[in-house]
């Protein structure tokens, strides 16, 4: 796939602000919660957070889902987590409802790349 094709696909997902739009933002929203509330208005379903499902990870995601219990989150497997974020995950996604995707890496590349920086 060549790289004009990937930052097509790219623009159609990501909305551009200009200068001037991120310094009203900077100016109006003061708290986590207002901006949260900010992108559950002009961008959702549009992001989704990252999660490593640490502490500030799970603060963040109950204020998420008490503005929106539509958010999207995912979190990266990269077959090195420790054994204790899945079990984190496991009791969050039987306690909690919402919407996690788990990507994977592929092993071989993977493996190409580990090898790299080992």
């Amino acid at each position: 796939m060549g790289n004009q094709y990937k930052r097509n696909i790219l623009y159609q997902y990501v909305t551009k602000f200009t200068q001037e739009q991120v310094d009203n933002l900077n100016s109006t929203i003061k708290t986590t919660e207002e901006a949260l509330q900010w992108v559950s208005d002009n961008l959702h379903p549009k992001v989704a957070k990252a999660s490593s499902f640490g502490a500030e990870d799970a603060v963040v995601m109950d204020i998420m889902l008490k503005i929106n219990s539509n958010f999207r989150f995912f979190t990266l497997g990269t077959g090195r987590l420790p054994q204790e974020t899945y079990d984190i995950m496991e009791i969050v996604e039987k306690n909690i409802i919402f919407q996690l995707k788990l990507y994977f890496l592929i092993q071989k590349k993977l493996k190409r790349w580990l090898k790299k920086k080992d």
